[in-house]
């Protein structure tokens, strides 16, 4: 999945569960990845997960 991302928006990213790939980063359950500068948000599940995106203008 991909997600645009508006320039200059801080977003934070955290897998309430599973494991994920954000942006190519591998992300746990209860890690966190900030994203400040990428244009796009891809998501990718490596296995079954859910996760909470917080967009920040």
């Amino acid at each position: 999945m991909s997600l645009p991302k508006d320039s200059g928006a801080r977003s934070s990213f955290v897998p309430a569960a599973g494991q994920v790939m954000v942006n190519g980063i591998a992300a746990n359950v209860r890690d966190g990845v900030a994203i400040f500068d990428d244009s796009e948000i891809a998501i990718a599940a490596t296995e079954p997960a859910a996760i909470v995106l917080i967009d920040v203008p």
